[in-house]
């Protein structure tokens, strides 16, 4: 950090999560990770490590709850300003799965071309 912070230009932080939920909702982590382990790393959680190391600098509940209540509002904005947007067409997820055009892929998006257009009805 110090080369970084002396303009030595910049780096990279490779940063190692560890994820606390389950992969989905089918997913059941207590068969490969024992309550130890999920405990000492729930502890390291840095949102609440942050949480308390402000309020011991003198943060005061308010300012957390008011946080909180912006950070609600912002993501209910978002949610709603993305379920505003038009539907994209379903042929449109296989362009961007891989650098160049495979043929998998391709072959992928002309089959769901041809089925989505097989619900719609010629016009007389």
């Amino acid at each position: 950090m110090n080369r970084v912070r002396d303009g030595g230009g910049p780096a990279l932080i490779e940063a190692q999560t560890y994820r606390l939920g389950p992969h989905t909702s089918s997913d059941d982590p207590t068969k490969y990770r024992s309550a130890k382990e999920y405990d000492r790393w729930l502890a390291r959680d840095p949102i609440p490590r942050l949480r308390a190391h402000l309020a011991a600098q003198g943060v005061t509940e308010d300012v957390f709850d008011g946080i909180d209540e912006n950070n609600a509002a912002h993501a209910m904005d978002i949610r709603q300003r993305l379920l505003a947007l038009p539907d994209p067409s379903p042929e449109r997820m296989f362009e961007h799965v891989y650098s160049e055009p495979h043929p998998v892929t391709a072959e992928q998006q002309r089959w769901i071309t041809a089925y989505e257009r097989s619900f719609t009805t010629p016009e007389s």
